[in-house]
């Protein structure tokens, strides 16, 4: 093996020059012996990682041939191939970053921490989240043979302020869309609080008028979950009565996609001065409007698709409902008591 670390003088002074980065630093010494001793030293430093590291892949190779020069784009590509499509199309994206080129090439053996602490922070939270995905396979696939961060050495995942969109909010965007087809899809996600993705794709056959309910499957779920079923309402009602009678109730937005969706929503909310707000807010916006209205639960739950409370609870938690006062709850009750037992004596026969 040769050595990393070269000796020539100058000026009478020992140096020693790093073969792979050009790097001189003097010895501070004119003896030669000491100076020889110095090099050497520092070349059996530099040896002794650089052997235990082949003697480690001598072992690797026995047990899987591929593992000393597997990189971590083995890694992506293995997990981009789980999931729906759109969590593959999203994997991709977030795996096309520069910021993941610093491993791309890196054999997933020779990874340090310091390689991951390096695309986080190039990258930011996105990058943080999928280095997570990335560690965590290769750690179960079996091609790291212990984590290369610990738990507690991962930076933190900073959470992303989310709200729902407030009836100021909402009516600001409806005044200032000139599409009618679009001011119909913002009005269905206020009342129905599907996703942007289920609302645009809704068709005729969606409606049962027979049994006044709007249902439909969830694209991001298994087509053997349960559907969707909400009751039309009177506004649901006036505004599924200006749309098309057959066929998709929006047919320009269905062939858009997400991306395009999304971005034609912030430029209507920079000219309604909205600001902080995605098209998924409107399913926060709903989730909390249900909370601050008392609806229950488990029909919330329902209605928006969350098979977790806790998931549920998250999209709820900035309701700021205002609990009525014990005094005019107690008044509620008793006359909802006296409003009950008249019609019970209206019912019994003279």
């Amino acid at each position: 093996m040769k050595n990393l670390y070269r000796l020539f003088r100058r000026k009478g002074i020992y140096y020693v020059e790093n073969a792979q980065t050009g790097r001189q630093q003097s010895l501070r010494t004119r003896d030669l012996s000491e100076a020889q001793a110095l090099c050497a030293a520092r070349n059996e430093a530099a040896r002794m990682p650089s052997l235990n590291l082949a003697i480690g892949h001598a072992y690797l190779s026995a047990s899987d041939p591929l593992m000393p020069t597997r990189t971590w784009t083995a890694a992506m590509r293995a997990v981009q191939e789980t999931g729906r499509p759109s969590s593959r199309a999203r994997k991709a994206r977030a795996f096309g970053a520069a910021c993941f080129d610093q491993i791309r090439a890196k054999p997933i053996v020779a990874t340090i921490g310091a390689d991951l602490l390096a695309v986080i922070e190039a990258g930011g939270r996105s990058a943080n989240l999928f280095a997570r995905t990335l560690h965590n396979y290769a750690l179960k696939a079996g091609w790291l043979v212990r984590p290369v961060l610990a738990a507690n050495d991962w930076p933190g995942l900073s959470s992303v302020g989310r709200r729902g969109i407030t009836q100021d909010e909402h009516d600001a965007l409806l005044a200032k869309e000139r599409n009618p087809e679009w001011r119909q899809y913002l009005r269905l996600l206020w009342e129905a609080g599907c996703s942007q993705g289920d609302g645009a794709m809704l068709t005729r056959q969606s409606v049962d008028w027979e049994a006044r309910t709007l249902s439909f499957r969830r694209r991001k779920l298994p087509e053997n979950s349960e559907p969707t079923c909400l009751a039309i309402g009177a506004r649901l009602e006036s505004l599924l009565s200006e749309l098309p009678q057959a066929g998709p109730l929006f047919p320009r937005l269905r062939l858009m996609t997400a991306e395009n969706r999304a971005g034609h929503f912030q430029k209507l909310c920079a000219r309604a001065g909205v600001r902080g707000v995605t098209l998924h807010c409107y399913r926060y916006a709903w989730a909390e409007r249900a909370a601050r209205a008392g609806y229950p639960v488990r029909w919330a739950k329902a209605a928006l698709g969350h098979k977790s409370t806790a998931v549920h609870l998250a999209y709820a938690k900035k309701a700021g409902a205002t609990c009525p006062s014990l005094e005019q709850f107690e008044g509620e009750i008793v006359r909802l008591l006296d409003d009950d037992q008249n019609d019970e004596d209206r019912m019994l026969p003279s």
